[in-house]
């Protein structure tokens, strides 16, 4: 199958219906958020590694201390302690081998570098400090049997890269680049778009794309045109819509030597000015439906009020959905979580706390059809943590 075809059957993926929840719940978060969730789970027998000599007393005692805190407490040792944190999760994974203990460490990097992007500066020092290969240490996970680790590794690669001031180096970057395009290349793996988010992260950087370009990872005719514009024309989505016509756009205006050539192959596959218009129109349509800049500052403050009184409100909203059986209440209570999330990221760690996540979780399976959607809505809210690039994206639109 082909890299286009399998390009079209991604994109007409994300229009299925939120009733077909399997399908739904791998977009846009796939199977890798899934797994992630369980694997935080897991207890894992520090003692036993310490005692079999396996690890030392040392890395034994800052992981072990980290494993019992809570989120607040675990920030504070990242800002005491980070460099020693960061030392012993490198040495564990060095050290031991099980697949569960793996997976576990590769999560915990990944949940603190996540939380505060800035903290992917602890794992760069640490490296130039201990003069340590950091990405050694990491992309030799990505030949693991086990696609949980190997597709969690790769994210985690990604965001180190993405989001310090350290780069890949060369040698490093072409191997990881070209482990991207064949795993894209692996259609129908469920861990298929969380690759995809690993190519978003990293073609946002000028010295990624022109590597990958090079790599011959973006075809160089003209035939991903044809499967925009069928894609454009079948496609409900204001998200995917929006995308689409920026990539034209840029199709028209940035390569000099071959805007006649992208010009023509819109002729030719029938993307005319009129297919435009009527994109303008329906796009028009729904900015009259978008909310106003008042109330979007309004829906923040309700958002900060849910936190009054100890929570009060939340503690309402979680017991409403452990009692009621009303589909209504329901799915207006998993909308509202999921809107206090969106209005207040840090506030998806009180909900943790208080329950409220595993009860939206819950209902992602329930009978009725609109408390599913709405579920499934709120825990991609959860799952999101970028909310300030979809909104520039919104304001660029």
């Amino acid at each position: 199958m082909s890299g286009m075809q399998n390009l079209k059957d991604m994109a007409s993926n994300v229009e299925e219906d939120n009733a077909s929840l399997p399908t739904a719940l791998m977009m846009p978060f796939g199977r890798l958020s899934v797994e992630s969730e369980e694997v935080r789970k897991l207890n894992i027998n520090w003692q036993s590694y310490v005692k079999g000599q396996m690890i030392n007393q040392e890395d034994y005692a800052m992981i072990a201390e980290y494993d019992l805190m809570g989120v607040d407490e675990r920030g504070n040792i990242i800002e005491t302690k980070g460099f020693q944190l960061a030392k012993t999760c490198l040495s564990l994974l060095a050290r031991l081998s099980v697949d569960q203990t793996i997976r576990y460490i590769l999560v915990l990097i990944d949940d603190m570098i996540t939380e505060e992007k800035s903290r992917v500066s602890i794992f760069h020092e640490f490296g130039k400090r201990a003069d340590f290969n950091v990405w050694g240490a990491l992309l030799k996970f990505l030949n693991r049997q086990d696609q949980f680790i190997v597709h969690q590794t790769a994210l985690i690669v990604v965001k180190l890269a993405s989001w310090g001031k350290v780069t890949l180096p060369d040698n490093d970057l072409n191997y990881f680049l070209t482990w991207i395009k064949n795993s894209l290349g692996n259609y129908g793996s469920d861990y298929q778009h969380s690759v995809a988010q690993c190519l978003q992260l990293l073609l946002r950087h000028n010295s990624y794309r022109q590597a990958f370009f090079k790599l011959d990872g973006i075809q160089r005719g003209n035939a991903v045109i044809r499967v925009l514009a069928d894609i454009l024309r079948e496609s409900g989505k204001e998200k995917v819509t929006r995308i689409i016509i920026a990539t034209l756009r840029n199709l028209l205006e940035k390569p000099e030597e071959r805007k006649n050539d992208a010009a023509l192959s819109m002729v030719q596959c029938k993307l005319l000015p009129e297919d435009v218009e009527i994109v303008y129109e329906k796009l028009n349509e729904r900015v009259q439906d978008l909310s106003t800049f008042d109330e979007y500052a309004a829906e923040r403050e309700n958002a900060q009020r849910l936190n009054e009184n100890n929570f009060e409100l939340l503690k309402t909203l979680t017991r409403l959905m452990d009692i009621s059986t009303d589909p209504i209440i329901l799915a207006v209570a998993a909308h509202d979580t999921g809107e206090y999330v969106r209005h207040y990221p840090r506030g998806k760690h009180v909900l943790e706390n208080l329950g409220c996540k595993v009860m939206v979780m819950r209902m992602m399976t329930h009978n009725d059809a609109s408390v599913r959607k709405e579920a499934l809505l709120a825990v991609q809210k959860l799952m999101v943590h970028n909310w300030e690039y979809l909104g520039k994206q919104l304001k660029v639109s």
